[in-house]
């Protein structure tokens, strides 16, 4: 990875509409209920191309590597 750049994001109901023009969420953002900070990563690849990740990706990603993506039986079970 290079060109690694860690960022603040809001997560919850209608964070969306806390960015301003450009996408920014301002630091000084009064929250709604329901909603809170979070991080990204942003970074580029090998070949250059540039990538991002949010927390919910990356902790979706670990719950697919533990639990699996199976339903039924095969469920869980990383050896599937």
């Amino acid at each position: 990875m290079g060109d690694v750049r860690w960022g603040r994001t809001v997560i919850g109901a209608e964070a969306a509409h806390l960015q301003d023009l450009d996408g920014v969420i301002p630091e000084d953002s009064i929250l709604a209920p329901g909603q809170r900070w979070s991080w990204t990563v942003s970074f580029s690849d090998p070949a250059g191309a540039e990538k991002a990740l949010t927390h919910e990706q990356v902790l979706d990603g670990l719950a697919r590597v533990v639990y699996g993506e199976y339903e039924g039986p095969r469920a869980g079970s990383c050896w599937a």
